[in-house]
């Protein structure tokens, strides 16, 4: 529930979803149907859920609720009550909803389930404005908050019979628009099909010709911040279009080779769901945005800062096998053209031009207690000097004391510099005789 963080939906097999309230620690059953057809076959089923039946929060009202089987439920009280809203959006082929298993143990727990709807989607742009695709290859939409429904199938030059309609991203930008993935590595068919309308599926185009042909697609999202730029899950990462589709690029970083079953930008970061490695975020994706030929053809420049909050964190130290973390502070990100063989210098300044912190890519001498030269040589520089895109993290702290080596303090390590005050800041970055500015604000926590 995107209005209340304390209120989560959630689904599972055979139409069971529930919902938790985190301030009560409750759960209770919310389906819509309040049957458990577990050793059923499809045919025999009223409802056809799937496994993974689609679940989806209205962008226009958060207590409105969509839950679908062969057709699209929806919920205008968060889940106490429903109303079905479609005919069956399904092919609907019985000879493909037949008892499954056997011959002496049956598999009939929901996976099996066919002929269902899987993906459903309103437009963040139009209320009432809906979009469903199924696991046998039909695309739907609806105008009306689902009144009438049109059978968009046939539009779509080269959608691939039955293939699973994995995940439909209306545009953010404009109503008209939305984009279908298709998934069909099922019928042994590991191409990726990534289709786009921009006439509320009367016209379609096909955008994933220039992505390899033996990677299948899960997942696609639209950068809310900047049209055209398209985020794409596939069976082995993430790629990424900045030109609505007509070239594409892996975003792949440090992130291993694994399916990407779906992705989210919130904010600036991109948060990616892999099958079975976890949950990741690109924590920043300023660069990614920002990124021109005009940027990389310079010798240097500085990208936007976002803003940063100044966090109070506590000192507890994080147990093993947590995930990481974000870096603590203000994250900077630099472009180098070419390695710098000089010193990289980021200068922080505060309203009034007074310098706050010094950051720099030459090792300082230490000033730590009890610190020697060969301490010295483990230590790593702030600032890195290769070629293309560098981060840079200022922990939100003025300079701290300089203390004198060996020095013997009774009270432990010195005040590594009081926390900067909310407010904005000049982050000037210097490198190869060129310098660059950018602002910085600090906002309270």
């Amino acid at each position: 529930d995107w209005s209340d963080p304390n209120i989560v939906y959630a689904g599972e097999y055979l139409g069971i979803l529930t919902r938790y309230d985190h301030r009560t620690r409750q759960v209770h059953v919310a389906g819509a149907w309040p049957d458990n057809p577990s050793g059923w076959a499809g045919e025999q089923m009223k409802y056809r859920f799937q496994w993974t039946a689609p679940i989806a929060t209205s962008p226009h009202d958060a207590k409105v609720v969509y839950h679908a089987a062969q057709v699209l439920f929806r919920s205008t009280d968060g889940g106490r009550t429903w109303a079905v809203i479609s005919p069956d959006l399904s092919r609907n082929d019985k000879s493909k909803q037949q008892w499954t298993g056997g011959p002496i143990t049956g598999d009939n727990t929901g996976v099996e389930t066919y002929g269902t709807v899987f993906a459903i989607a309103e437009s963040p742009k139009q209320a009432g404005l809906i979009w469903a695709g199924s696991d046998d290859g039909l695309v739907h939409v609806t105008r009306d908050a689902g009144k009438t429904w049109t059978n968009l199938t046939a539009a779509i030059k080269g959608l691939p019979e039955w293939g699973t309609v994995s995940m439909i991203e209306p545009s953010p930008f404009d109503a008209a628009t939305a984009y279908v993935v298709i998934d069909a590595h099922r019928l042994d068919d590991m191409t990726p099909y990534l289709f786009k309308t921009s006439d509320y599926g009367k016209t379609w185009v096909r955008l994933d010709g220039p992505l390899p042909r033996d990677v299948y697609l899960h997942a696609v999202r639209e950068d809310p911040q900047q049209r055209g730029t398209l985020y794409l899950g596939t069976e082995r990462g993430v790629m990424m279009s900045r030109n609505d589709g007509a070239a594409w690029e892996p975003l792949q970083l440090n992130l291993p080779a694994v399916p990407v079953h779906d992705l989210v930008v919130k904010d600036h970061s991109l948060v990616v769901g892999t099958h079975g490695r976890s949950i990741w975020i690109l924590d920043d994706l300023t660069p990614v945005r920002e990124m021109s030929p005009a940027v990389s053809a310079a010798a240097l420049h500085v990208f936007p800062v976002a803003d940063t909050v100044s966090w109070r964190y506590a000192s507890t130290p994080r147990r093993p096998g947590n995930g990481q973390n974000p870096p603590r502070g203000a994250v900077i990100h630099y472009w180098l053209k070419d390695k710098t063989e000089g010193e990289v210098v980021i200068e922080i300044s505060d309203a009034k031009g007074a310098l706050v912190r010094r950051l720099s890519s030459i090792v300082p001498p230490a000033t730590g207690v009890d610190d020697d030269p060969e301490t010295d040589k483990k230590r790593k520089p702030a600032l890195t000097t290769a070629a293309g895109v560098n981060r840079a993290v200022w922990d939100l702290r003025w300079t701290g004391a300089t203390v004198i080596r060996n020095a013997k303090i009774d009270m432990g390590d010195p005040d590594p510099g009081p926390l900067a005050l909310p407010g904005t800041y000049t982050v000037k970055v210097t490198a190869g005789g060129a310098s660059a500015s950018t602002t910085l604000v600090v906002t309270q926590d």
